[in-house]
């Protein structure tokens, strides 16, 4: 009897051992080939998911919920645990409802966002967990160019001004991402 459990402990270790090589053979086999862009099913409003080929991600919206954690999980290896850059196109709650989620379960860069206020409870969350994250905050403005790789880049084409008292869909984030010869327009609720 003594000898089936002895058997048993190298058994179990055996299979943790093989549980955790197949773990990090999917780590490391894991390969990016080219742009990925993903809009995810969140229900009302929008959250898209980009991917460089060298690994930079941005989330763009993250609809009205936590229903966009479900979704990234099937975009994103389950060890990747941060967003290098969240566009928040305007504060309604269709498009930042689960941005506190998100700011609270993955390490994010930088938050863009187009300068327009809101008085929501959810704008007010999202605004307290950037500041208690310390997280990079920039209104971006037609013109900028953000690089996310060689090939691939997204430029603003609105705000060109001061947003703040336009109506929020009015004040939408416009960006057009760029991959190659392909292109994406990306206008929030404009």
């Amino acid at each position: 009897m003594q000898s089936a459990k002895k058997n048993f402990k190298y058994y179990f270790l055996g299979l943790l051992f093989l549980a955790t090589f197949f773990v990090w053979c999917a780590v490391f086999a894991e390969t990016r080939d080219g742009l990925e862009v993903a809009f995810l099913d969140v229900g009302q409003g929008d959250a898209i998911f980009i991917q460089a080929p060298n690994g930079n991600q941005i989330l763009i919206d993250a609809g009205q919920n936590k229903q966009v954690l479900r979704e990234l999980a099937k975009m994103m290896p389950f060890y990747d645990r941060s967003i290098d850059m969240l566009i928040a196109t305007h504060p309604d709650s269709d498009h930042i409802g689960g941005v506190p989620e998100i700011l609270e379960r993955f390490k994010v860069d930088y938050v863009l966002e187009s300068g327009v206020n809101s008085e929501s409870a959810v704008y007010g969350a999202v605004e307290k967990i950037i500041d208690e994250k310390n997280i990079k905050k920039i209104q971006v403005r037609r013109g900028m160019k953000i690089n996310l790789d060689q090939n691939a880049y997204l430029l603003i084409l609105f705000p060109d001004r001061d947003v703040d008292g336009m109506d929020s869909n009015d004040a939408s984030i416009v960006a057009k991402l760029v991959y190659g010869n392909t292109s994406f327009l990306l206008t929030g609720d404009s």
